[in-house]
C-alpha cells in the first residue's frame, strides 16, 4: 500500500507525454494503422483457428503493451521509445477489449460506442476532479499520469466501436458506409480540429486545446484502422494484402518513431 501511495504521489519536473505538434499526431496516426494491420495478420496467421488466433494475438499483444506500459510510467520523465510502443501496442491490444466485450455480452455497435463514449466522459471527469486539469501538459503527477493512460486507453476502445459501427454493414448493427467512407468522413473533423488548433493557437490548457486535443485523439483510432483495413483488404477489389500494409506502416512508423526519440533527447 505504501508503495502504491509513493508511485500515485510521485511528482515530475514535465509532462510525461510528447509535444503536441504535427509530429506526435503523424506518428499517432500511423501507430494505429499499424496496430490494426499487425492484430489482422496476427490472428489470421497463428492459428488456423480464429478463435485460438485472437486468443493469442490478445496473448502477445496484452504481454507487450503493459510491459512498455510499466517501463513508460516507472520512469521519472518522458521517454520516446516505451511511450510509443505502448501506444503502438495499444492499437492492437484495445481491438479486442473492444470486440471481446460487445460478442461476449451480446450488445450492438451502436450501444457499444455509446457505453465507451459514457465511460470516457467519466474517466475525464474523474482525472479532472482528482487532479484538477483535463490537459495533457500536466501529467506531472503519478496519479495524473494512472488517470491518463485509463483515458487513452477507453479511447482507444471507444474508437474502435466507433470506427465498427460506421463501417459495418447494416446487416451487422453498422450504418454500412463502408471502411474508406468512414475514414475519410472521420479524417475532415479531425483534420479541421487540427487546422485551427494549429493556426488558431487556442490558449494553452484553455477547455478549446484540451477538448480539441481528446477529440482529435479519439478519431485517429478508427482513421488508422480504417485506412488499414481499407488499402489490406478493399482497395481496387481484393486490397494489397494486411501483411503488405504492415510493412507500409512499418516503413512509416520506424523514422516518425526515430524522430520521437531524438527530438525526446534534445
Amino acid at each position: 500500500m505504501q508503495k502504491i501511495k509513493q508511485i500515485w504521489n510521485r511528482q515530475f519536473k514535465s509532462s510525461k507525454v510528447p509535444q503536441i505538434a504535427l509530429l506526435f499526431w503523424l506518428t499517432k496516426l500511423v501507430s494505429t494503422g499499424l496496430g490494426e494491420s499487425v492484430s489482422d495478420y496476427s490472428v489470421r496467421h497463428l492459428s488456423n483457428n480464429l478463435i485460438l488466433g485472437s486468443v493469442l494475438t490478445l496473448a502477445w499483444s496484452s504481454v507487450f503493451f503493459f510491459g512498455f506500459l510499466y517501463l513508460t510510467m516507472r520512469a521519472h520523465r518522458y521517454l520516446a521509445s516505451p511511450y510509443w510502443l505502448t501506444v503502438a501496442l495499444l492499437a492492437v491490444f484495445g481491438t479486442f477489449i473492444s470486440d471481446a466485450l460487445r460478442v461476449g455480452l451480446g450488445i450492438s455497435l451502436v450501444f457499444a460506442t455509446a457505453f465507451w463514449f459514457v465511460t470516457l466522459l467519466i474517466s475525464l471527469v474523474a482525472m479532472r476532479l482528482i487532479t484538477g486539469s483535463l490537459s495533457i501538459h500536466q501529467i506531472k503527477t503519478g496519479k495524473a499520469e494512472f488517470l491518463y493512460w485509463i483515458a487513452v486507453g477507453i479511447s482507444f476502445v471507444m474508437g474502435t466501436s466507433l470506427g465498427d459501427y460506421l463501417a459495418n454493414a447494416k446487416s451487422l448493427g453498422g450504418l454500412g458506409l463502408g471502411t474508406l467512407s468512414s475514414g475519410i468522413l472521420l479524417f475532415i473533423p479531425f483534420a479541421v480540429i487540427l487546422i485551427y488548433r494549429f493556426f488558431a493557437h487556442p490558449k494553452l490548457d484553455g477547455m478549446l486545446e484540451v477538448s480539441s486535443f481528446w477529440i482529435a485523439y479519439i478519431l485517429t483510432r478508427p482513421i488508422g484502422a480504417s485506412f488499414a483495413d481499407y488499402f489490406g483488404r478493399e482497395f481496387l477489389g481484393k486490397g494489397i494484402g494486411v501483411l503488405t500494409m504492415v510493412f507500409i506502416w512499418l516503413a512509416l512508423f520506424i523514422p516518425l518513431f526515430s524522430l520521437n526519440v531524438s527530438s525526446s533527447k534534445k
